[in-house]
């Protein structure tokens, strides 16, 4: 063991992580001697350990929870370089259980105020992987969360409104004041941040439709986002608005018409559901969309083809005039190979033909 801790710590110092997860790899007790090195007073041999760590944890963080209590503890070190590091790797950690890592939430919360923007970011984003499992347990971060939506560090901006539309999906009241700055975030130039905006937009319609319906003029504007995942975040919410109020989003019909050829697989699913919902409601404002939904009922993708005789269902229910034309098509679908299909069609052909 000694010989194979020394072989370790000259690896450590000359920062050759790469090769220490190979030896892991090879079965070498590479993890138990780094957690050793964990408490060495030199600061570079504890940020070099942790860093190794981290290395290892990228493929396999199974294997590094074992060091969980000395990594929380880390979160305190003296060092930046070594509180960096094992916020990164209690991050990785909680990807695989974030159980193992709860008990870090305090030492997290406490860090979101480090001065390393690096450092806040691997926090934002450990605390979010921990709230998707338990926004309670994070939910005391949310006055800190708020102010990090003025972060200079996007990686930190963006984490911070992650966090907030995973606490808001489970209470939403404490993240009801920060809409505003979520909204204006909406035109952040970073396309990660838009993304978890949207996302927590999406998180919070579903609990409360008033807050996120203030937001429509930008989450229609964002349908033209370059960042398919943008689109996708930005359907979604407006999805979740149309479901209960679709007259408060028929100002994107167009937009959202001219979706329904996009190349982004969510992207295209979530413009035919929400025409769909829209549809239900005002038949007649979803007009224009209604041959592109029926060309879908031939496309390669099953899902494509359900999720259209579904939205063209529901558009029949508010006029089956409009969607007639579809009729032909909906009948070939009768024999897909595809269970969900064939439902779909059945039943969209009872609303089209009236029986």
């Amino acid at each position: 063991m000694e010989q194979f801790g020394q072989r370790t710590e000259t690896l450590l110092l000359q920062s050759n992580y790469a090769a220490l997860v190979e030896q892991y790899h090879n079965g070498r007790p590479v993890v138990e001697e780094l957690m050793i090195l964990l408490s060495e007073e030199d600061a570079f041999m504890r940020g070099g350990a942790t860093a190794a760590l981290g290395a290892i944890a990228e493929t396999d963080a199974g294997a590094v929870k074992q060091a969980a209590p000395r990594l929380i503890a880390l979160l305190d070190d003296i060092d930046e370089n070594v509180r960096r590091n094992a916020a990164w790797v209690i991050w990785l950690v909680a990807e695989n259980d974030a159980n193992a890592v709860k008990g870090a939430v305090p030492s997290l919360i406490a860090l979101l105020d480090d001065a390393v923007d690096v450092t806040r970011g691997a926090v934002s984003a450990a605390l979010w992987v921990i709230g998707r499992s338990d926004p309670e347990a994070v939910k005391q971060a949310v006055p800190k969360l708020k102010a990090l939506l003025d972060d200079q560090f996007a990686l930190v901006r963006g984490a911070a409104a992650a966090n907030l539309g995973v606490i808001a999906e489970h209470d939403v009241e404490p993240v009801e004041d920060a809409m505003p700055k979520l909204i204006a975030l909406a035109d952040d130039e970073d396309a990660n941040v838009r993304r978890n905006v949207t996302a927590a937009m999406a998180a919070i319609g579903r609990n409360r439709l008033d807050m996120v319906k203030q937001a429509v003029p930008r989450l229609v504007a964002l349908l033209d986002d370059p960042d398919g995942g943008v689109r996708g975040h930005t359907i979604s919410a407006l999805g979740v608005i149309a479901e209960a109020d679709p007259v408060a989003v028929e100002s994107a019909i167009p937009k959202l018409t001219t979706l329904l050829s996009d190349q982004d697989y969510t992207v295209c699913a979530h413009a035919i559901n929400t025409l769909g919902f829209i549809g239900e409601s005002n038949a007649s404002a979803v007009a224009g969309a209604v041959p592109k939904l029926i060309e879908l009922l031939q496309s390669d993708d099953p899902y494509f083809r359900g999720a259209a005789a579904a939205a063209i269902n529901q558009i029949g229910r508010s006029n089956a005039d409009i969607v007639k034309d579809a009729v032909p098509r909906l009948v070939k679908l009768l024999e897909d190979e595809d269970a969900y299909v064939r439902n779909a069609a059945t039943a969209a052909l009872q609303v089209v033909r009236g029986n």
